[in-house]
């Protein structure tokens, strides 16, 4: 059995911190519901969180395709294809 639980749904995890950002699916209310659990920054949705949490772990899922540079956003990537690679 994996070692951290929800309370709510009974999904399991392998590390608190993953635990901790899933509980934040289950509270409803503030539009900044999703928070860092590291820093307690708050954002509004979980993709602005998980590029947040690349601050702190170092972790950049999207990477260029032509030159392997990782990104932290999606949107980083974009913009780096369009003035690095001419690609629109």
């Amino acid at each position: 059995m994996l070692p951290c639980r929800c309370r709510v749904c009974h999904q399991c995890f392998q590390m608190k911190a993953d635990l901790d950002l899933h509980m934040n699916t289950h509270r409803i209310g503030s539009s900044y519901r999703y928070h860092c659990v590291y820093c307690n920054k708050r954002f509004n949705s979980t993709g602005n969180l998980q590029g947040h949490l690349s601050v702190h772990t170092g972790r950049k899922e999207y990477t260029c395709s032509i030159c392997n540079k990782d990104f932290a956003y999606k949107s980083n990537l974009k913009t780096h294809l369009r003035h690095t690679h001419n690609i629109t």
